[in-house]
């Protein structure tokens, strides 16, 4: 894996820095997903079994997905409003920027020192101390090698939280990111424990039927454009409130629109809390991330999101002409 600028640092300087730490932070992005909030409990883990006195933070209540309730380690994720300290070190895992820490960003500021492990494209770190590897399939594929580093053992727990996060990040190992790399981590993290089977059918094979209903209400509003060669539909919190339905019941949603054949680029939209969230994929190598960046987003070459503050009509109108351009 090739670590690309502004890394400005290597996984042994960044062992040597969280050695000589005592109180210690570890925070993903907003809306974490399985890579975000894998890697946050792997690295409390380590931390812990170093005796060092380590927080995970995470920015918004993961509660109301199970299959992040069923990680190891879960029950010692706090939210910033719940520590009173400031920490040695700010430890920032699948996110480079502050403005994707949210209400961690005040923590993070106000900590001695700070860290940034990431595998997203980024233009700017803001972290003392950036470690970015963009050709790595998931963010705990280098917290598994950061462990290594640390001189700690990779326990059953610590394999379990990093597979749930390369699983969820390669779709299950079906995107194009699922690197031969990708299945030799995921075959010493099975070595170590992790049990495949029930990670992929915690998080793949566990919907609720209002998951399912938002589905059908997705389905009939697809609009497929460009030749049919793109597809975006939309959720809004009207949605979930009267399918019963939560945050979390999103998250397989954009694999439909994904899997219409011919249909080379995707976006959901979803419309919550006076805000418009993006998920963009794709597929034949077209560059969802310089769509998203230039609504302010970012993410990966073929799976990418953004957030608009706007209304649902404008965000619609914008993301529809951008990914017409990208599409001629």
């Amino acid at each position: 894996m090739d670590v690309v600028a502004p890394t400005n640092t290597t996984l042994d300087h960044i062992a040597q820095v969280v050695l000589s730490a005592d109180t210690i932070c570890v925070c993903g992005h907003v809306n974490p997903d399985g890579d975000c909030i894998g890697s946050v409990l792997a690295l409390a883990s380590a931390l812990r079994s170093l005796n060092k006195h380590v927080y995970p933070l995470c920015v918004e209540n993961v509660d109301q997905n199970r299959s992040f309730q069923d990680l190891p380690g879960s029950e010692h994720l706090i939210k910033p409003s719940g520590l009173s300290l400031a920490p040695e070190l700010f430890i920032s895992v699948d996110v480079s920027n502050d403005e994707r820490l949210g209400t961690a960003a005040d923590t993070k500021a106000s900590a001695s020192h700070s860290i940034t492990i990431d595998h997203h494209v980024v233009e700017g770190v803001d972290a003392d101390l950036a470690y970015i590897v963009p050709s790595a399939p998931s963010t705990t594929m280098l917290i598994w090698d950061l462990i290594e580093a640390l001189g700690v053992e990779r326990t059953k727990e610590i394999a379990t939280c990093c597979f749930f996060g390369l699983m969820t990040d390669t779709g299950g190992f079906r995107h194009a990111n699922s690197s031969k790399e990708a299945f030799e981590y995921a075959a010493a993290m099975v070595e170590r424990g992790a049990n495949a089977h029930m990670l992929s059918d915690a998080f793949f094979q566990r919907r609720s039927f209002a998951s399912v209903k938002l589905e059908e209400r997705l389905i009939e509003r697809i609009h497929l454009f460009c030749d049919d060669r793109a597809a975006l539909s939309f959720v809004t919190q009207a949605d979930l409130d009267a399918l019963g339905a939560t945050k979390a019941d999103c998250e397989p949603l954009i694999d439909v629109l994904r899997s219409l054949d011919g249909v080379k680029i995707s976006c959901i939209l979803k419309a919550f809390d006076g805000a418009v969230r993006g998920s963009l994929r794709s597929k034949d190598g077209i560059d969802v991330n310089a769509i998203a960046r230039k609504l302010g987003g970012g993410g990966h070459k073929l799976a990418s999101g953004f957030t608009l503050d706007c209304p649902l009509e404008n965000a619609i109108v914008q993301v529809e002409r951008l990914i017409e351009d990208a599409c001629n």
